[in-house]
């Protein structure tokens, strides 16, 4: 029997989060946009060095321009809330790559006469607007995920290979946890017999039955 989780989805939030995110982004693919990979990375980048220019060029298969989703680390909220309710809110980096050939500026950044088609390299301004409009503030349809909410955007790296830029956003993700996930049997009443002192000797006992609410 597959496992449950406390948030009602087959798979864990975070993984129903990254999974919906490659969704999202992939109307942006070809053949009908310019997109060429839309990629999962495991982890949002610490530094931006070769090491990194040439781990980013590996996760998209050296096909630009490309999306890549990461989830980073998740902050839980203050304290005060009750015991059974897990809530934290998770980094969202969105990095968005273009290998442009005309210019730094005119093709990587601002796009030139080529965007004009949809299924060219429009740069990296465009990409960064897109992405925008197709994440904040929507819901992504994930139980217990709330919308995207916007934190920055930047630029990471600029070689002469291609140039990346990184949104980041925050999402918000609650979920009740089950404190009876282990438990096979559930007290659903209690029945209680008390002796009264001076009772009716044909009737010594008190006796109630108390019915217990579903957890």
């Amino acid at each position: 029997m597959p496992h449950v989780y406390d948030h009602g989805g087959a798979v864990p939030q975070r993984t129903a989060l990254r999974n919906a995110l490659l969704t999202r982004l992939s109307v942006l693919k070809r053949p009908t946009m310019y997109l060429h990979a839309v990629s999962a990375l495991p982890t949002p980048l610490a530094a931006m060095d070769e090491a990194a220019d040439a781990y980013l060029s590996r996760a998209v298969g050296g096909r630009y321009p490309a999306v890549a989703v990461a989830l980073g680390r998740g902050d839980a909220a203050p304290a005060g809330m009750p015991q059974s309710h897990a809530r934290k809110t998770i980094e969202v980096a969105v990095y968005v790559m273009s290998a442009h050939g005309r210019d730094y500026v005119e093709g990587r950044l601002s796009g030139d006469v080529s965007a004009a088609t949809v299924t060219n390299d429009p740069g990296i301004e465009t990409m960064l607007e897109h992405v925008e409009e197709l994440l904040l503030g929507r819901d992504l349809g994930v139980p217990g995920v709330s919308e995207l909410r916007p934190v920055h955007e930047q630029e990471v790296w600029s070689g002469d290979d291609f140039t990346v830029w990184e949104l980041l956003f925050t999402a918000r993700v609650d979920r009740t946890i089950n404190h009876n996930r282990l438990v096979t049997t559930l007290l659903a009443e209690i029945d209680a017999r008390h002796e009264v002192e001076g009772a009716d000797p044909d009737n010594p006992e008190a006796v109630s039955l108390t019915t217990l609410e579903a957890p």
